[in-house]
């Protein structure tokens, strides 16, 4: 860009978005949620967006990425709006226009805020699907409250171990140096290896079976879906 002498450095520096976004404006109207961790009051982010036809009854969960707020599910919720699904797209504590508090964050923190958003909204059955970051969170919920999940998709999905066992909790330092170097070690599954169907947690009467498929099958490079078994 060119300055000429008339301009001004406040002039040529972009606006600043905020902390929470208050400057970016998301593709529907947003509203909060109050909730509470660690004797701290916060309220939660969140669009809900109703059907733009006839509703066919059916509620959608979206769950962002590490990176992002549900701004970017915009393409998404269009479509799930357009075929008649309501959509209820939290902004996790820590992301997009949620506050980003001191707290101690696990899935199980996020994952619990997001039912209490639903009671809230007295919303009971839902599909979920989770992106990234969001489809640990996502199964993290499922496996919370498998009794009104109806359906699980993850598009490609940072994992599906539960770090709470075998891994102890790190120092903020660690997590930095981790951040700005990166990982030292890779695990990831290879969908182009076959497909293969594993139960991961029988709950109650059901189980959740995990399915993995290569990139024919699915849309994303590591095709895997969540889907509940019926009762035996």
């Amino acid at each position: 860009m060119v300055l000429d002498a008339t301009t001004t450095e406040s002039e040529s520096a972009p606006a600043a978005l905020g902390i929470c976004l208050e400057e970016y404006d998301y593709p529907y109207p947003v509203q909060f949620f109050s909730v509470s961790s660690d004797l701290q009051q916060l309220r939660m982010a969140y669009m809900d967006i109703w059907p733009k036809t006839a509703s066919n009854g059916k509620t959608v969960v979206l769950f962002h990425g590490k990176a992002f707020g549900c701004y970017y599910f915009h393409n998404v919720i269009e479509a799930l709006t357009e075929a008649g699904y309501r959509v209820v797209a939290p902004d996790q504590l820590g992301w997009g226009k949620s506050p980003k508090p001191d707290i101690h964050y696990s899935f199980q923190l996020l994952a619990g805020n997001t039912t209490a958003l639903l009671d809230h909204l007295g919303v009971q059955d839902v599909a979920v699907l989770g992106h990234s970051t969001g489809g640990m969170t996502a199964t993290r919920f499922t496996l919370m409250s498998p009794e009104r999940v109806t359906h699980l998709v993850l598009e490609d999905p940072l994992g599906l171990t539960d770090y709470r066992i075998g891994i102890p909790p790190q120092s903020e330092e660690t997590l930095y140096d981790h951040e700005i170097r990166g990982p030292t070690r890779k695990s990831f599954v290879d969908p182009s290896r076959g497909t293969s169907s594993t139960p991961i947690r029988r709950c109650g009467s059901r189980s959740l079976t995990c399915w993995f498929g290569p990139p024919s099958v699915a849309s994303t490079r590591s095709g895997l879906a969540l889907r509940r078994s019926p009762s035996r």
